[in-house]
């Protein structure tokens, strides 16, 4: 079997749908942006955002993945921006 490194990517994801990494870091993203808009904390937002990409990078070579990785980034942070605005105005 061959053990040298490849710029091949491979995904694994566990049959369970919450178990997905995936899955998970997205909810984990959207509860960050929900409660850094909440808090009026935009900047922060701007370095999830930064770190994101710099995390798939290499990735973004790839213009199909590139678009789907800006579609589902920039529905996650808008959709965690209304929901944290309305999270503001209760708290207000």
């Amino acid at each position: 079997m061959d053990k040298h490194f490849t710029e091949e990517y491979h995904y694994f994801t566990y049959s369970a749908p919450l178990r997905s990494r995936g899955k998970l870091i997205g909810y984990l993203e959207r509860l960050l942006v929900i409660l850094l808009t909440a808090v009026g904390a935009y900047p922060s937002i701007a370095f999830i955002i930064a770190a994101k990409s710099i995390a798939r990078f290499k990735q973004l070579d790839d213009r199909n993945w590139a678009e789907y990785f800006l579609l589902g980034t920039l529905s996650s942070i808008f959709l965690g921006l209304v929901l944290g605005l309305i999270v503001q105005g209760v708290l207000t």
